[in-house]
């Protein structure tokens, strides 16, 4: 199964993409979208469990390196909701509520 890819925007706000395209590490942020990429063309069953994880009931996490990619899954699709330099050994808690907040905000103007 093949997935395509989106990335979340708040009405007037900051989206993934933005990070992914004006980060200023140019080499980490190609492995980034390399990841994404991969992702998208390999089915979920085979998702490489050193990248990927699962960290609540919607949201997955992309490792690379010291970036954080948080995305869901909807039906055929990949919804990139945050992507972040990882700052300190653990991920704070409060990206992880971004993304569930912005997984809830991606429901209610799709109207699921």
């Amino acid at each position: 199964m093949a997935f395509s890819i989106r990335y979340h925007s708040e009405p007037g706000g900051e989206s993934p993409d933005e990070y992914l395209l004006n980060n200023p590490d140019p080499e980490g942020t190609a492995d980034v979208l390399r990841w994404i990429e991969t992702l998208a063309s390999t089915p979920l069953a085979q998702w490489p469990r050193r990248r990927t994880k699962k960290v609540s009931d919607h949201i997955w996490q992309l490792n690379v390196s010291h970036h954080r990619v948080l995305y869901f899954l909807h039906g055929e699709c990949i919804v990139v909701v945050h992507a972040f330099r990882k700052p300190r050994p653990k991920v704070q808690r409060n990206a992880y509520d971004l993304a569930e907040r912005r997984y809830s905000n991606y429901l209610q103007r799709i109207g699921n």
